[in-house]
């Protein structure tokens, strides 16, 4: 069972499995457990998940995989339900799976990750007969499963013979492949900001990216953007009359290169 620990007025927890040991995760600060949860957080007067440094994008880098048929990921974070994981790279890549495509048609294929690590490949609604065009096929991906992001998509189609997902190589000749990265939720920090407190932003680093302030007045169900900055920052914001959770971070296409720190104090 985890334990939970509590330094001054910020509590957190200690992770046990199988293939992970125990590790204390500061309330200061997010530290990555390669597929454990690592902002599952016990909250005091603040959600203590305040700082996060961000070193890559947080998108799946899909391309073809050193065994040529399969599709490669880089290492990436992804985000469910408010809590952020991450997944080690795989540069083999991962298998296509799912009905051969006719020639000169198209297929598509979403992969797909939850919270246990997975990566799930859900093929377009009829590959079988095949599609006229890439957009179709995409078109005919069955909707995401629940509690799971998207890793991003694949449309393929071979000029001289079936497209077999699993054993044609996908840099073939007479192939034509695109990969799109989907939407991994970004890599955000979460603090509620009580009436009459101020917000102190604080964005250090050098990078290329957009770091977004974001607030929400359904209990995080849904989020706003509020203010964005594009370099480091240090500012103070006054707060609404009512309590907010507020978040901090690299939305999903935001980031482009460097180290981000991002915090909310």
């Amino acid at each position: 069972m985890p334990t939970y620990r509590n330094d001054g007025n910020v509590s957190y927890k200690v992770i046990n499995s199988a293939n992970v040991a125990e590790t204390v995760i500061p309330g200061a600060s997010v530290e990555v457990l390669e597929a454990s949860v690592i902002s599952d957080f016990t909250q005091t007067s603040a959600l203590p998940s305040n700082t996060v440094t961000i070193a890559a994008a947080p998108g799946a880098g899909l391309a073809i995989g050193t065994t040529k048929p399969n599709v490669a990921s880089s290492a990436f974070y992804y985000n469910i339900a408010g809590k952020v994981y991450y997944l080690a790279a795989v540069a083999a890549g991962t298998a296509i799976t799912g009905s051969n495509v006719p020639s000169g048609q198209y297929g598509g294929w979403r992969f797909e990750i939850g919270a246990d690590g997975t990566i799930d490949v859900i093929e377009s609604a009829d590959n079988a007969t095949g599609y006229a065009s890439a957009a179709l096929a995409l078109a005919a991906i069955p909707a995401l499963s629940a509690d799971h992001v998207s890793m991003g998509t694949l449309t393929a189609s071979k000029s001289d013979g079936a497209f077999v997902p699993g054993t044609t190589d996908l840099d073939d000749a007479n192939t034509t492949e695109d990969y799109v990265d989907g939407d991994m939720g970004g890599l955000m920090t979460e603090m509620i900001v009580n009436p009459g407190r101020s917000l102190n932003v604080s964005i250090a680093g050098t990078f290329t990216a957009t770091v977004t302030l974001q607030r929400s007045f359904d209990s995080g169900v849904t989020w706003v953007d509020y203010d964005s900055w594009t370099a480091a920052a240090e500012e103070m914001t006054t707060i609404d009359p009512v309590s907010l959770p507020y978040r901090l971070g690299v939305k999903h296409g935001g980031y482009t290169t460097g180290t981000v720190v991002c915090k909310l104090k």
